[in-house]
């Protein structure tokens, strides 16, 4: 796909997508993104920043299962929003990278 065509597809199905349409939406995009940095080339283009804003307020509301479940998407969207030009004064989102009862199940042994 052409970064034209990702723009619309941010703008149109992305933003307009009920939560039902989301998870297809979201399976696509991990997808699409499990062999690729970027969605159009090897490098941030104007289709990734469209695409960040399109989908931040629903990756903001992510629980860890579901970024973990969308494992692709969030790495891209995690390595988006470093770019602080893109992300300028949105809140940079958590991604943990361990998992989250490491501690405990050490203190249990």
């Amino acid at each position: 796909m052409q970064a034209e065509q990702w723009i619309e597809y941010a703008t149109t199905t992305v933003k307009c997508s009920d939560s039902e349409s989301q998870k297809s939406v979201f399976k696509e995009l991990n997808s699409w993104l499990k062999d690729r940095a970027y969605f159009v080339a090897n490098r941030l283009t104007v289709a990734d920043i469209i695409m960040f804003y399109n989908l931040y307020p629903l990756v903001a509301e992510f629980s860890f299962q579901e970024k973990e479940l969308y494992i692709n998407m969030t790495r891209w969207f995690s390595n988006v929003q470093q770019e602080q030009k893109v992300r300028q004064s949105l809140q940079n989102l958590i991604f943990l990278r361990t998992p989250v009862y490491d501690s405990i199940m050490v203190r249990a042994h």
